[in-house]
């Protein structure tokens, strides 16, 4: 009997040895922010996804949201040995970061059911509550996390090429939160990465994994105009606040106007230096009193307009020279 099992033993090492190890690393497909105080406003294009118990405005709201990664279709010999998460404190978000005033932890449960760019609040998908990977309460506000999601991947790919994750806080109570970069972020360092580590004997299997789309939407009309606002603004990436009197402002070329128009620019450590409700801004380089110039560098923005059912975003990077 024994020298049966090690017969068998050995037949099963060999096959496994048969196939490569292999690693890929996928960006993320699809993402978006959800959250109660903004139910119909989709947020699949914002540089941040959040898991919160928050205030906003004064109203307490919870916010969670939703990753997703394509697969290359998958060979009969595929057999996935481990799946890591990575995901990447949002040191440009313009809210705060992980936070310690209590428990923060986090589970990422499977999404069983469609889900895009433009799902909100009221249309979110399902999800399984009993497949998920867990998230550790944090010990700083900037730390960045390795999970391990070989469960959660493992479902998923039982039935699909598409895996889906759902961010959600553990204890929505107020002022805890996890805020990492979206794969919408300006820093392609920080976007959400899933590496796997798997057998197969095809051995050209995911050479090229699939490239993510641009962010898309299936919307209605008001969103739509909206989308169209923000996309015909015209905004600089550099700009030179020198004295010279040529491109001594970062400022923006607005063909249109909503009810609502925010902008704020953060430093790399995530502080806001300039914000403004003004179409008609002009940043001079300067801090937020005005008193110092600041120096020379990329910052980051991000310009929101809005109605008064819907609010659209628009992330990038400028840099200031002297």
């Amino acid at each position: 009997m024994i020298k049966g099992s090690f017969i068998i033993l050995l037949i099963t090492l060999s096959a496994l040895h048969a196939k490569s190890q292999n690693v890929v690393v996928l960006e993320a497909s699809k993402d978006a922010y959800l959250n109660t105080v903004i139910p119909k406003k989709y947020q699949g294009h914002v540089q941040s996804i959040i898991a919160a118990g928050w205030t906003y405005g004064g109203e307490y709201g919870k916010g969670r949201s939703l990753l997703g990664f394509e697969l290359c279709p998958l060979p009969d010999s595929f057999a996935l040995v481990s799946a890591t998460l990575h995901l990447y404190h949002d040191y440009s978000a313009g809210h705060t970061g992980h936070t310690n005033s209590g428990l923060n932890s986090d589970k990422l449960y499977k999404t069983t059911s469609y889900w895009d760019e433009s799902t909100t609040w009221s249309t979110q998908p399902s999800y399984d509550s009993g497949t998920y990977a867990s998230i550790s309460s944090s010990s700083t506000t900037t730390q960045n996390y390795s999970i391990d999601v070989t469960e959660v991947v493992n479902s998923c790919i039982a039935s699909s090429t598409e895996i889906g994750f759902y961010l959600k806080l553990n204890q929505e109570e107020t002022y805890r939160s996890l805020v990492f970069a979206s794969r919408d972020h300006p820093d392609p360092e920080v976007r959400p990465k899933l590496e796997l580590v798997y057998y197969t004997d095809d051995t050209s299997w995911c050479d090229s994994p699939p490239v993510p789309s641009p962010a898309s939407f299936s919307v209605s009309s008001p969103i739509d105009n909206l989308e169209d606002c923000l996309n015909e603004l015209t905004v600089p990436n550099v700009f030179s606040p020198n004295g010279d009197y040529v491109n001594d402002y970062f400022e923006i070329e607005v063909k249109c106007q909503s009810s609502f128009f925010h902008i704020v620019i953060l430093n790399r450590w995530g502080n806001i230096v300039y914000e403004s409700n003004d179409y008609n801004f002009n940043w001079n380089g300067r801090n937020k009193s005005g008193t110092t110039e600041l120096s020379e560098g990329t910052y980051f923005y991000r310009i929101m307009i809005s109605n008064s059912e819907y609010e659209v975003s628009k992330s990038g990077s400028i840099t200031l020279v002297r």
